[in-house]
C-alpha cells in the first residue's frame, strides 16, 4: 500500500466515485487524507437530544423512528421525500432534498436512525431541515464531534465519512513523521497519526484544536524554511560592494521637486542597506502617486556607480515603456546606458540588446517577463527592482537572482500596503519602508457612484472636461463582447459609442493587451503628450501611467473589479493642479450587496492602505495578493492573516537555526514526508 494508490484501491471506490471524488480534486489516497473537514463547519453535538426538547436553529442530534416515507413534487416539479420520525416525546417531519432522497428510499418504516439535522417549528409541527441520517448499525451511538466536507452531487457527508475512516484505518502505516521531535516538544504539537485522525474525527474539542495548530504549524513552517534555504543560498555569494555617489545628489538637485520626508527615510534605508555589505531584501510600498518610482531609479544610479548591473521588472510592456522614457529623460545627461526588452522587441534589436548585456554595455536594463527567457543573461546583474511586485511569483524571483554568480539586491515596490505578516510570507525575512505623505499640491481625488442610467451625463461631463483641454481616461473589464459577460460593456464598443456621440476619432484612441509594442507606444505616446484627450482602455493602464493632465477616470463595469484594482485605476488621475475625477459605473444587472459594499467603500475612502485592510476582509489575502503565484492556493488549513503570531515564531526560530547545520538536514529529509504541503514547497525552492 502506498500513499500515492490510486483512489479506486480503497475499499468503495468504483470507477464511478472516483469520478465524483476527482471533481474535489482528490485522485490519491494521500488526496483524501488531506481533505480536511470545512474548518468552521464541525458539528459539536454533546449529548442526545430528544424530539421535545430539540434547540430550535441549531444542530441537535438524536435517536429516532422511522414511521414513513414519501416521495413528493412540489408546483415547481422540484423532487423531495418526507420523513416521519418519532421517539417516546412526540413526532417530527424531515425534509429530504437531491441526494437524500436515495437515502430515504433506503429506510423502512420501523427503523431505527440517527439523525443530525436543524430544527424549527412550522405552525406547531418540528421540522427536521439539512438532516443527516444514520443507521444505528453503521455508528457507536456516541454524541460528539462531527466533520462536513465539501461535498459534489452524488457523494454525500455518509460516503466521504466512510471513506477517509477506512483510508486511516488501512493507510496509517504509511504516512510517515514531517516534523523533527524536537519541533514538536518545543511547540506542543502531536505527531502526524494523531493529527490526522482528530482532524477528520475528533475526540474532543482539544484534540481537534490541537491537531489544526499541528497541520497549521506544518505548512506554514515549510513555507518560511523554503525562503531560510533561499536567503542561505544567497549569503554565500558575494556581495557587491556599494559606495556613496555624488551623481544621486546632482540628481536630487536638479529635480523639478523636494523629495517628501517618507521618500527621504526611504531613500537613506536602501543606501544603508546597500552599503552594509548584506543582501538588501526590502520592499518599498506606498499609494498609487506617492513617488516611488523616483526612489528606484536613484538605487539603480547608486548600484551603476558601483559598476554593477540593474534590472527592473514591470508586469506590462505600458508600464515597462513609460519607465524607460522616464529614466532616459532624467537620466539623458549621464554616462549611463539604458535599455527596453520585452516581448515584442524586434529580433535584430533584441540580439544587439543581449550582446550588450553580456558584454557590461548596458547599465539598466528595464523589461517584462521576456526578461526571464534563458538567453537573457548579464555581465554583473547587482540589483533587481521589481514594480507591483504582487505581479510576480517566488520562482520568477529566484529566476532574476540567479541570471548573476554574485548576491543580487531586491527592491520590490507595491502600491498595494501589505502588513508584516503576509510580507513575511510571501517573502521571508525582509525590511519594509513605507511611503504615506503624498507629493504637495496634490487634490484629494472626488469618487463619483452612478449607474447604467446616467452613462449619458457622465460622458457628457468628460466631453466637458475635454473642452477646458483636460484628458480623460476611459477603462473596461473586456476587450471585445463576450457571451458569458453581456451585460457588461466592452472597449471595442465603448470606442465605437464615444467617436460616434460625444468625441471625434482625432481626439479617442484605444488601447488594449492584444496590440503590438509598436501601437501601444504610439498611442501612450500620443496621450503624454496631449495630442489624444480620451484613451479607451483595457486595464493594461492599471499600473504606473502618469499623465498629469488627465483629470477624469470613467470605469465601466467597476462592480467587475476588487477594492485594489478600482484604487488602482483611480490613481491614474490626481497627478497633476487640477480637480480630479472617479466615476464609478455600474450595470444595473450587477446590483449585489456585495458589489455596492464594495463600491461603497471606494467613494468613501481615498486612503489604499485603508482600502487594502478592506479588500484583505472582503476577498481574503489570495486574491488581493495575487498568492496563487506564490503556491498559497495549496494552503489548506493556514491562513497568514488569523495564524500571524505563529508564522512570526516560526520566522524567528528559524533565524536561531543558521549554525544547526545536522538539524537543517534532517528538517530538509523529513520535509520529503509532508502530507500537507510537499507540493508547495517544492514550488518556492
Amino acid at each position: 500500500m502506498l500513499l500515492n494508490d490510486c483512489i479506486t484501491k480503497v475499499k468503495g471506490i468504483g470507477s464511478k466515485r472516483a469520478e465524483l471524488f476527482n471533481k474535489l480534486g482528490i485522485f490519491s489516497v494521500a488526496d483524501l487524507l488531506r481533505f480536511y473537514p470545512r474548518q468552521n463547519a464541525y458539528i459539536f453535538l454533546e449529548q442526545f437530544v430528544k424530539l421535545a426538547n430539540l434547540e430550535l436553529g441549531k444542530k441537535n442530534i438524536s435517536i429516532v423512528e422511522v414511521v414513513s416515507i414519501q416521495k413528493k413534487q412540489s408546483r415547481y416539479r422540484l423532487k423531495y421525500a418526507t420523513l416521519v420520525v418519532k421517539d417516546e416525546t412526540g413526532y417530527a417531519e424531515v425534509l429530504l432534498f437531491a441526494t437524500q432522497i436515495y437515502r430515504a428510499t433506503q429506510l423502512k418504516p420501523g427503523d431505527k436512525v440517527l439523525i443530525i439535522a436543524t430544527a424549527s417549528n412550522k405552525q406547531g409541527k418540528i421540522l427536521l431541515n439539512d438532516a443527516i441520517i444514520k443507521n444505528i448499525l453503521d455508528t457507536q451511538l456516541q454524541p460528539g464531534i462531527f466533520p462536513t466536507y465539501s461535498l459534489v452531487s452524488g457523494l454525500s457527508q455518509t460516503i466521504i465519512q466512510k471513506t477517509i475512516s477506512t483510508v486511516l484505518k488501512n493507510y496509517s502505516s504509511c504516512v510517515q513523521e514531517s516534523l523533527p521531535e524536537t519541533i514538536l516538544r518545543k511547540f506542543a504539537l502531536p505527531d502526524i497519526h494523531t493529527s490526522l485522525n482528530n482532524i477528520h474525527f475528533p475526540a474532543n474539542k482539544k484534540m481537534l484544536f490541537n491537531a489544526q495548530k499541528r497541520l497549521i504549524f506544518e505548512e506554514l513552517f515549510y513555507i518560511q524554511f523554503a525562503f531560510y534555504n533561499q536567503q542561505k543560498q544567497t549569503n554565500n555569494r558575494q556581495v557587491l560592494s556599494v559606495q556613496d555617489s555624488k551623481l544621486t545628489n546632482i540628481l536630487l538637485n536638479k529635480l523639478p521637486f523636494k523629495l517628501t520626508q517618507d521618500q527621504q527615510e526611504s531613500w537613506q534605508a536602501i543606501k544603508a542597506d546597500l552599503k552594509s555589505g548584506k543582501v538588501m531584501r526590502r520592499l518599498l510600498q506606498g499609494d498609487v502617486g506617492s513617488g516611488k518610482t523616483i526612489i528606484a531609479l536613484l538605487t539603480a544610479v547608486l548600484n551603476t556607480q558601483s559598476s554593477g548591473q540593474t534590472v527592473i521588472l514591470a508586469p506590462t510592456e505600458v508600464l515597462a515603456l513609460q519607465h524607460f522614457n522616464y529614466f532616459r529623460e532624467l537620466l539623458a545627461p549621464f554616462n549611463i546606458n539604458i535599455e527596453l526588452l520585452v516581448g515584442n522587441t524586434k529580433p535584430n534589436k533584441r540580439r544587439q540588446i543581449l550582446s550588450d548585456l553580456q558584454n557590461a554595455q548596458i547599465d539598466i536594463l528595464i523589461g517584462t517577463h521576456a526578461i526571464f527567457q534563458p538567453d537573457v543573461e548579464f555581465a554583473n546583474l547587482s540589483l533587481a527592482i521589481i514594480d507591483e511586485q504582487h505581479r510576480f511569483g517566488v520562482q520568477q524571483r529566484q529566476c532574476l537572482f540567479d541570471k548573476s554568480h554574485n548576491a543580487v539586491h531586491l527592491l520590490s515596490m507595491s502600491a498595494t500596503p501589505i502588513p508584516r505578516t503576509l510580507a513575511l510570507a510571501l517573502y521571508g525575512n525582509l525590511e519594509i519602508s513605507t511611503i504615506k505623505t503624498m507629493p504637495a499640491n496634490r487634490k484629494p481625488i472626488k469618487t463619483l457612484l452612478y449607474n447604467e442610467q446616467m452613462r449619458h451625463s457622465v460622458y457628457q461631463g468628460a466631453a466637458r472636461q475635454v473642452s477646458a483641454g483636460r484628458q480623460v481616461y476611459v477603462v473596461c473589464p473586456l476587450i471585445e463582447e463576450s457571451e458569458n459577460a453581456t451585460h457588461n460593456k466592452n472597449a471595442n464598443d465603448v470606442y465605437e459609442e464615444l467617436t460616434t456621440k460625444y468625441f471625434s476619432k482625432n481626439d479617442c484612441a484605444l488601447l488594449h493587451g492584444r496590440m503590438s509594442s509598436t501601437e501601444k507606444e504610439a498611442i501612450m505616446l500620443g496621450f503624454v503628450n496631449g495630442t489624444i484627450k480620451v484613451l479607451v482602455s483595457t486595464t493594461v493602464i492599471e499600473v504606473g501611467i502618469n499623465v498629469p493632465n488627465a483629470c477624469l477616470i470613467i470605469i465601466e463595469g467597476a462592480e467587475m473589479f476588487g477594492l485594489a484594482q478600482l484604487h488602482q485605476l483611480r490613481g491614474r488621475v490626481g497627478r497633476g493642479e487640477h480637480q480630479s475625477y472617479c466615476a464609478l459605473l455600474i450595470n444595473s444587472n450587477s446590483n449585489t450587496d456585495n458589489s455596492m459594499q464594495r463600491l461603497g467603500l471606494m467613494v468613501k475612502y481615498s486612503d489604499g492602505f485603508i482600502l487594502a485592510e478592506q479588500d484583505l476582509l472582503l476577498r481574503g489575502a489570495g486574491q488581493l495578493l495575487g498568492m496563487q503565484q506564490h503556491g498559497f492556493d495549496d494552503l489548506l488549513l493556514a491562513n497568514i492573516i488569523r495564524d500571524s503570531d505563529l508564522l512570526i515564531a516560526i520566522n524567528n526560530y528559524l533565524k536561531q537555526l543558521e549554525q544547526e547545520t545536522a538539524f537543517i538536514k534532517e528538517i530538509s529529509k523529513l520535509q520529503q514526508n509532508s502530507l500537507i504541503n510537499y507540493k508547495l514547497a517544492s514550488s518556492l525552492n
